[in-house]
């Protein structure tokens, strides 16, 4: 990846941002697959989306942290903060294909969250057992690591629950945030200095990110949520069977 590719990464964090705002999710799932078919480094497109991932969550966790449940929370991030070493690991073991494969692999993962997303219509109950608990944040741990993309889990977790919207935001925002710093510390002590050129670059274009959340909250607040999740959930399959099919 290049410096001259920079207006390109630019879009690609923008559209990815507008996606995020507007559907609710999407961000790491879009970004991360069209970084690694440009060519970047599995650990470097991590280390950049995680990064600009970053300041959004800690906005939106800013906004809502009146609403954050943290004594359920900060037993469970801990247990998955554990499992992000893990995904790194297996981030190490990607590294080492060829680049096709690598492209395969990635958009695998992709076609994997979106058929869990799809298949598993969770209904919401007043009480979840604690130990899907520690499953979803675990899963979620190692996606985080190994691919930045973590959030599939952790949603299903909390549509289980019978929360209010903002309580569920709230929980997965706060999640995101606190895992940030140490999933970049992970990957800076597992890949050293080939994580540098992606985190200069994540602080470069962290305008085209943020001007993204801007956008993307005003198309939010216009259009249907639910027609907004389709066109998303078609685009990410598309992405993945594309990937996959390299």
């Amino acid at each position: 990846m290049h410096w001259d590719q920079l207006p390109l990464l630019g879009l690609l964090l923008f559209g990815a941002a507008v996606v995020q705002s507007a559907a609710g999710f999407g961000y790491a799932l879009l970004l991360m697959p069209s970084l690694i078919y440009l060519g970047m480094a599995p650990e470097q497109a991590v280390v950049l989306t995680v990064l600009t991932a970053m300041v959004m969550n800690a906005v939106n966790a800013w906004h809502l942290r009146e609403h954050v449940p943290w004594r359920l929370l900060l037993p469970l991030a801990i247990w998955g903060a554990l499992m992000l070493p893990v995904g790194t690991w297996l981030l190490g073991q990607i590294r080492m294909l060829e680049p096709g494969q690598i492209r395969q692999v990635f958009g695998g993962i992709l076609l994997f969250l979106l058929v869990l997303m799809w298949v598993f219509q969770v209904k919401p109950h007043k009480r979840v057992a604690w130990g899907w608990g520690l499953v979803a944040f675990g899963a979620s741990g190692i996606l985080s690591g190994v691919a930045a993309m973590s959030g599939p889990p952790l949603v299903l977790w909390t549509m289980a629950h019978d929360w209010p919207a903002k309580r569920s935001r709230a929980l997965l925002m706060a999640t995101y945030f606190l895992w940030g710093p140490l999933l970049l510390w992970a990957l800076f002590w597992k890949f050293g200095e080939t994580t540098f050129p992606a985190a200069r670059l994540g602080v470069v274009l962290l305008p085209a990110v943020l001007t993204g959340v801007w956008v993307g909250l005003r198309i939010g607040n216009r259009l249907s949520r639910q027609q907004l999740r389709r066109v998303t959930m078609a685009l990410l399959t598309l992405l993945a069977v594309g990937a996959v099919l390299q």
